[in-house]
């Protein structure tokens, strides 16, 4: 019954974002559960409507603290750590792939640039306006 509990506690806050939560590591009653080595959906990214698409991304560790006893009226909190994502960006591909790394112009290396510097911006926007 704890497991379930814990499951739907995850799946509600993170469900969109990961795959499967695999083997979940708690202590009953303590109010904490970690987890290790979860992977994030290919479309995690979709909603929140960043133009990357995610080739593969892996959470090294979450972990929650939560007081059973008040679980519906205090905050549940989630420390996500280990962070790895292979991304590539959809506007670079519908654009026929013309994002060069190794390209040795410097306006069209600064141009780059700048599109990587406003996504980066965009994605912490859309993180402070939840």
């Amino acid at each position: 019954m704890l497991k379930n509990v814990i499951t739907k506690l995850l799946n509600s806050y993170l469900g969109a974002f990961v795959e499967d939560f695999g083997e979940i590591d708690y202590s009953t009653w303590s109010g904490e559960v970690s987890l290790q080595d979860v992977n994030i959906k290919k479309d995690a990214l979709k909603s929140l409507s960043i133009p990357l698409n995610i080739k593969k991304g892996v959470i090294g560790k979450i972990h929650l603290v939560f007081d059973w006893k008040s679980l519906t009226t205090k905050p549940v909190q989630f420390n996500l750590s280990d962070i790895s994502l292979h991304v590539e960006d959809n506007s670079f591909i519908s654009n026929g792939g013309n994002f060069d790394a190794n390209k040795n112009d410097q306006s069209d290396q600064s141009d780059q640039n700048n599109d990587v510097k406003s996504l980066f911006e965009k994605i912490l926007q859309k993180k402070k306006d939840k």
